[in-house]
């Protein structure tokens, strides 16, 4: 789950189109925040805050923006060799 989670997040931002991958990025932490929450008030008589969701997730953002710079340094060199223009691609991917 957490190589899922993550490497879904760095090929956005390595391949999607700008608003496509700042979506998806604010959105990871923000229903992150949402889980935790919610699990809080769940657990809120036994004392236990967060749980393994909230962690994994915590862990997930951490790893994605220690591997930011890298994907940000591919994603300006896939964009001046590409032959292909990434909505194209995303248009082919991605259903909506």
């Amino acid at each position: 789950m957490f190589h899922t989670d993550r490497n879904r997040l760095l090929m956005l931002t390595k391949d999607a189109t700008l608003p496509l991958a700042l979506s998806a990025v604010a959105r990871y932490p923000l229903t992150t925040a949402s889980i935790t929450v919610r699990t809080a008030r769940q657990a809120w008589k036994a004392a236990a805050v967060g749980g393994p969701a909230t962690l994994l997730r915590l862990k997930v953002i951490g790893s994605y923006l220690r591997l930011f710079p890298a994907m940000v340094t591919r994603r300006r060199e896939i964009g001046r060799t590409a032959s292909e223009r990434r909505r194209s691609l995303q248009d082919w991917l991605v259903s909506r």
